[in-house]
């Protein structure tokens, strides 16, 4: 009898722990049907400007505002219709993206239960299928909900739109196309020895990072760094240097046609062989051996410095062989009313015109 009580002892332990393991199973206590939203979707377009003839990824999710019980498939489209309705709200007259300008990895996602994020649909943009570098609107939107009947949509953030730019980069200035022509350097074995002061966030690597929708930034007030602004580079090696490249900030728009932020308006450059330590100081004053100023072209026609252009190609009279550059910013433009009272730098991208041989 004792060995069927201890038996029966048993089975009720094993009851009740497969029990109190069905109650953790059955999750938080839902109050609400489940309410899902596509993740930074907002009433205003997300601007993605791609250098031609590069991609740009873009990650797609869904949130749950209130979450479900229930395993969630939810399914993305695009969704043309909408780009009247943007249009007609925003005063603007963007055209849908064209269909071989993206790709979807997918366009299920799966959210599990009890979660809040769900898995990614992957969106690859493709500059170099663009027909031109006119702005393109691409809205995507929630297509169905699989898995429970009682989730709905929050009205909020049902649409995310993507501005969609092709930035095309000027060659040489056709006065230094060669022969042999100038091509921008390879930057992988580039070095920064000295930077000025950043805003966090931004600081100098976003200028190499091969991405024009960074960038490196400094507001003077901000950050307590006044002008000028020194960077010194190791270019890995010596070669020809003929000139530089910069992606400056486009406006806030994303159209590179509204022109430059904070556009380089007064700039010096130096070359050099050899430095000692970060270049800096007048223990190298000597070691830099070609120096060149450039100014607003508004003010000096001569000039090639146009602190209004998306891109800009401020290049050498005098080619130099050189491993070591330097640049000073000593002013930049707040925007196109030439307002020059920003006092800091911003630059997207860095690239140097020159040649891998020495040319004589």
């Amino acid at each position: 009898m004792k060995r069927y009580a201890n038996m029966r002892l048993l089975a009720a332990v094993a009851l009740l722990i497969a029990a109190a393991g069905c109650k953790d199973d059955e999750g938080p206590t839902l109050g609400q049907p489940a309410l899902l939203s596509i993740q930074d979707a907002t009433a205003d377009a997300e601007v993605i400007t791609v250098e031609s003839p590069k991609k740009q990824t873009l990650d797609i999710r869904v949130e749950a505002e209130q979450i479900s019980g229930n395993y969630i498939t939810v399914v993305f489209k695009t969704a043309p219709e909408l780009v009247g309705t943007y249009n007609a709200a925003h005063g603007t007259s963007y055209k849908l993206c064209p269909s071989e300008a993206y790709e979807f990895s997918t366009t299920e996602v799966m959210l599990p239960r009890y979660n809040t994020l769900s898995s990614t649909m992957k969106v690859e943009l493709f500059s170099e299928r663009m027909p031109d570098e006119e702005p393109y609107l691409l809205p995507i939107t929630i297509d169905s909900i699989k898995g429970d009947s009682q989730a709905t949509v929050s009205p909020t953030g049902s649409v995310r739109y993507i501005l969609f730019n092709k930035l095309v980069k000027p060659g040489p200035p056709a006065k230094w196309a060669g022969p042999p022509a100038p091509v921008l350097l390879e930057r992988s074995g580039w070095k920064v020895l000295a930077a000025p002061k950043a805003k966090p966030n931004y600081e100098v690597e976003k200028m190499f990072d091969e991405d024009i929708n960074t960038f490196g930034y400094c507001n003077a007030d901000e950050e307590k760094a006044d002008p000028p602004y020194d960077f010194v580079i190791d270019l890995g090696k010596e070669v020809t240097v003929r000139g530089f490249q910069f992606n400056q900030r486009y406006m806030t728009t994303g159209k590179p046609e509204d022109g430059a932020r904070y556009g380089i308006a007064h700039l010096e450059v130096w070359t050099a062989k050899e430095i000692a330590g970060d270049g800096l100081g007048a223990a190298n004053d000597a070691n830099w051996t070609y120096t060149q100023t450039y100014r607003d072209n508004r003010t000096d026609p001569d000039s090639p410095l146009d602190p209004m252009g998306v891109v800009i190609s401020p290049m050498l009279d005098d080619y130099q062989h050189a491993r070591y550059v330097r640049l000073r910013i000593h002013a930049s433009y707040t925007n196109k009313t030439y307002n020059p009272t920003f006092r800091g730098w911003c630059i997207a991208e860095l690239n140097v015109w020159g040649n891998n041989e020495l040319l004589e």
